[in-house]
């Protein structure tokens, strides 16, 4: 359970990654992720209300290719699963990543970023960012945080972020693959509904 609870929390850094930073090797890639960044903050800018949560859903909508985490998280998990079943899947894992970077970016805007250029990737680019924050103690936390972006329906759009080297993709795909190993598919949607639930309460 302690696994599965990390593995959601990889948008946490995606929020993180989006803290105000100089650009420095820009591209056309990074570009994209700065100017999403700039809508984001403007947003988040406005008093709550269903309006704002409705814009902020639709910027993450268009920014993040749920498809394609769905489709690499599942790996071969989704053959023998109904068109409905895999809906109820993409509806739960989406509503999750998104609620936990609603309520997490807030909390993450004392972190500065620094974009470090982007690089070709096995599929599209990945922009290279740092993310730092001066602790208590003097000291500094620094996360290397990589995104991968590939073109999709003529625009940039994250597929997948890479933290210290750790693939928030292929957390899924492993954390899935267990659970439904040990608890089948019901078992793999009943600890997302459980997941969900438990941040609806929050």
């Amino acid at each position: 359970m302690k696994r599965f609870r990390s593995v959601l929390l990889a948008p946490i850094v995606f929020a993180l990654a989006m803290a105000f930073a100089p650009a420095a090797f820009a591209g056309e890639a990074q570009d994209y992720v700065q100017a999403r960044h700039a809508e984001l903050t403007n947003v988040l800018k406005q008093p709550a209300s269903p309006a704002r949560a409705q814009r902020l859903g639709a910027l993450l909508d268009s920014m993040i290719d749920f498809d394609s985490i769905v489709d690499q998280s599942l790996g071969n998990n989704k053959e023998g699963r109904s068109a409905e079943e895999l809906k109820e899947f993409h509806d739960l894992l989406q509503k999750l990543i998104k609620r936990n970077y609603e309520r997490n970016i807030q909390k993450t805007l004392d972190y500065t970023v620094s974009y470090d250029g982007e690089d070709p990737g096995t599929e599209g680019v990945v922009v290279h960012t740092k993310a730092q924050k001066k602790k208590a103690d003097g000291d500094t936390d620094i996360l290397s945080i990589d995104y991968r972006l590939h073109q999709k329906d003529g625009h940039w759009i994250v597929f997948d972020i890479v933290t210290e080297n750790s693939s928030m993709v292929n957390n899924y795909k492993n954390q899935f693959n267990k659970t439904i190993r040990k608890d089948g598919w019901n078992g793999l949607i009943s600890k997302l509904k459980h997941k969900l639930a438990e941040r609806d309460s929050d």
